[in-house]
């Protein structure tokens, strides 16, 4: 009875021991594959960022008449006064709100 027990510990173990082997691996595997694409989100995070910033550091330069108006002459575009009638005056309001609130 005693060998009997021992030989199926044996198998059990013959078993289990590369079986845990392969599952340790495995989720090894996994957390580096997780591990590349968090590098690459935060990459991506930065470049997204940094993209923002310059685009809010143009509208920043453009929000004085006076800059705009130097841009057109450099740019030599024509500039044609308008009538009062034809402005269109746009209000950009802070928050998500809506503008009626």
């Amino acid at each position: 009875m005693n060998h009997r027990v021992s030989k199926a510990l044996i198998w059990a173990l013959i078993i289990i021991l590369p079986s845990m082997v392969f599952l340790n691996v495995r989720r090894s595997f996994g957390f580096y594959q997780l591990e590349r694409e968090i590098t690459a989100l935060e990459a991506r995070q930065l470049r997204m960022f940094e993209a923002n910033k310059r685009a809010i550091a143009g509208i920043a330069v453009l929000r004085s008449p006076a800059r705009i108006r130097r841009v057109v002459e450099e740019a030599e575009l024509p500039i044609i006064p308008l009538t009062p009638d034809q402005l269109i005056h746009v209000r950009i309001f802070a928050g998500g709100g809506n503008a009626n609130d």
